[in-house]
């Protein structure tokens, strides 16, 4: 498996590294909530 740790703050990093594989990600909880958000 692979993590990816910081630095993550936007939903395109997020959906970028998602599609090289990434299954685990290190993600401060502000940025991690603005990304769930942009779900929604």
């Amino acid at each position: 498996k692979v993590k990816a740790a910081g630095g993550i703050r936007t939903r395109e990093e997020f959906d970028e590294l998602l599609a090289m594989g990434v299954e685990r990600f290190g993600i401060n909880t502000q940025s991690a909530i603005e990304i769930v958000k942009s779900f929604e």
